[in-house]
């Protein structure tokens, strides 16, 4: 393999590794996942209060981060904004396609593609805002609106725009715990 061919292998794997969506989301739950190949998989259910940089889609490259509630560690600060510590859940993959669709819901299924995690898929509900949360293609746009209507709204998942979020550690060895601080309103670092 030449210099050139190595430099342009290199740069297409930085690329990949850059277009990973970081969703920030609440664990909601587990169920298993019911391979008979491996019975201890399982699939981790989350909803997506934070509205990620680009909206989600199918064949999208996702990490998730799950976020605990860390409230207490700020007494007097009263209740808003919802402060957040944002720990990686081992989950990292690409959605693979649309579980269900609600009036107000759209729920994604990501395939974890994480080495020798427990979870072989992610079930993530996010807020239905075309454009800014969800981005279907044109047909199931159009279906959406006009033959295949969404099921009515069984919930809601309400969006903490001024939510702050913390990061458990550094993301990488490279990275101080001082410059980390708070990933900031509604923001996250990919």
């Amino acid at each position: 393999m030449g210099q050139q061919e190595h430099s342009f292998n290199h740069y297409n794997n930085i690329t990949n590794i850059m277009s990973i969506t970081t969703v920030l989301a609440k664990g909601r739950g587990e169920a298993p996942a019911e391979d008979p190949l491996r019975p201890s998989l399982t699939i981790t259910f989350f909803d997506v209060p934070i509205v990620p940089r680009t909206p989600l889609h199918v064949g999208q490259l996702v990490h998730v981060l799950s976020l605990k509630p860390c409230d207490g560690l700020f007494p007097g600060e009263g209740e808003k904004p919802q402060r957040y510590i944002a720990y990686d859940s081992g989950i990292m993959g690409r959605i693979v396609g649309i579980r269900s669709m609600e009036e107000n819901i759209t729920e994604f299924v990501v395939r974890n593609e994480a080495e020798w995690a427990r979870e072989a898929y992610a079930y993530l509900a996010i807020k239905h805002i075309p454009g800014v949360t969800v981005k279907l293609g044109a047909w199931k746009a159009l279906l959406r609106s006009t033959i295949r209507r969404p099921a009515k709204a069984t919930r809601d998942i309400p969006i903490e725009a001024d939510a702050i979020v913390y990061r458990d550690r550094p993301v990488s060895e490279n990275d101080d715990v001082e410059e980390m601080g708070a990933l900031g309103p509604g923001r996250e670092r990919s």
